[in-house]
């Protein structure tokens, strides 16, 4: 009850921020940005939207080759997708859709799922080292840009130290094999629930399972961050792609900062970062083009792609649990 309070409550700052921002800019101003949308830089924006998720299937094929588990390419793209979705409608944008990833893996792909969750924290870690690398390069523009007040860049800095520190830390402690996840359902809250001491054990299972990948499989890791940077490239060419599509030639420089900027607000706990997505990109905009409309299409053009991959990763889940249900309605029969 409380977890569905937290979300609406969510839900409806976000719509209260959209609502704000689109009264501020005004309706007109934003459609007329849309009508002269330019369909074939708008296109090749998608292509690339697309591609993307195939480059994270084959990072997640790479991880689980280490523990020789082999996976096609296309049921791994359709569960990174069904991961997005929900991942996507849930305020934990970056991780909500992870043990559904893992569970579509057993049940697919026949992995365990200890083997399946592990690959997907691996996963998850190596998008968390790629990005922080892209970070500190966000934040080298930031601190060299003019633009930038100092109280901002000192903020930005703290945030990627403290980033830095707990990739640090995670890595470190699973390389030796020490406790990671564990320890949470031994805390005063948590260790009086019936299920806690069966996830513990699961837990350790998984932490191990971690370690022997982290310290056997080096080379499958840093292909995997080699693989997520070559995506980052691509969303360059996404950015640069649609920001031309409306009309805005941007800069290496703002390419950079409007990556930043959307991987700041995507950490906020709101689903889609509604609201505040379009309240950023405004405001970056409005700053280097003078042209905050251009900046609110641009984010509701983003929004319409993930809206696209949301409505087909619930098609791919809706599917697997058809699926999975008539598989058990065959077995009781």
């Amino acid at each position: 009850m409380k977890k569905r309070a937290n979300l609406i409550a969510s839900i409806l700052i976000g719509i209260i921020i959209f609502s704000f921002v689109l009264q501020k800019i005004g309706i007109k101003e934003t459609i007329a940005v849309f009508k002269k949308i330019n369909l074939f830089y708008f296109t090749l924006f998608f292509i690339l939207s697309s591609s993307i998720f195939l480059f994270y299937a084959w990072k997640w094929q790479m991880i689980l080759s280490a523990y020789k588990k082999k996976v096609g390419i296309l049921p791994l793209t359709n569960q990174s997708i069904a991961g997005f979705a929900i991942s996507y409608a849930t305020p934990v944008s970056r991780a909500g859709g992870e043990p559904v990833r893992a569970i579509m893996l057993k049940r697919e792909s026949k992995i365990p799922y200890k083997i399946g969750i592990s690959s997907v924290i691996i996963d998850k870690f190596t998008e968390s080292v790629g990005a922080i690398i892209m970070g500190i390069i966000g934040l080298a523009f930031l601190i060299y840009s003019p633009e930038i007040i100092f109280s901002t860049k000192i903020i930005f800095t703290v945030l990627m130290i403290f980033f830095i520190f707990i990739a640090f830390v995670f890595y470190s402690r699973s390389r030796k094999n020490k406790a990671i996840f564990s320890p949470l359902f031994s805390l005063p809250l948590i260790k009086d629930y019936k299920s806690s001491k069966k996830l513990k054990k699961n837990s350790e299972k998984i932490e191990k399972t971690m370690s022997y990948f982290f310290n056997n499989h080096k080379k499958q890791w840093l292909n995997g961050i080699i693989i997520y940077l070559i995506t980052g490239i691509i969303f360059v060419f996404e950015v640069k792609y649609l920001a031309l599509s409306i009309g805005i030639s941007p800069s290496f420089y703002e390419i950079i900062l409007i990556i930043t900027l959307f991987g700041l607000v995507s950490i906020i706990p709101i689903p889609g970062a509604l609201g505040f997505q379009e309240a950023s990109q405004a405001y970056l905009f409005s700053f280097f083009f003078n042209n905050p409309a251009a900046g609110l299409a641009y984010s509701l053009l983003m929004r319409l792609r993930d809206v696209f991959f949301t409505a087909l990763g619930f098609a791919i889940t809706s599917n697997f649990l058809g699926k999975q249900f008539l598989k058990e309605e065959n077995l009781l029969n």
